[in-house]
């Protein structure tokens, strides 16, 4: 969902996509997403 997020959003290289799909750490993601729903830029 992450991902789906700061594509819409932002774009997203490819690099910044595997770089967001090595993070296993679910509650980084969630904070992550919470953040980007609120984010400008």
């Amino acid at each position: 969902m992450l991902i789906r997020l700061l594509r819409r959003k932002f774009g997203l290289s490819f690099s910044d996509e595997k770089l967001t799909c090595s993070v296993t750490d679910k509650s980084k993601l969630y904070a992550a997403a919470e953040v980007v729903l609120r984010a400008k830029s």
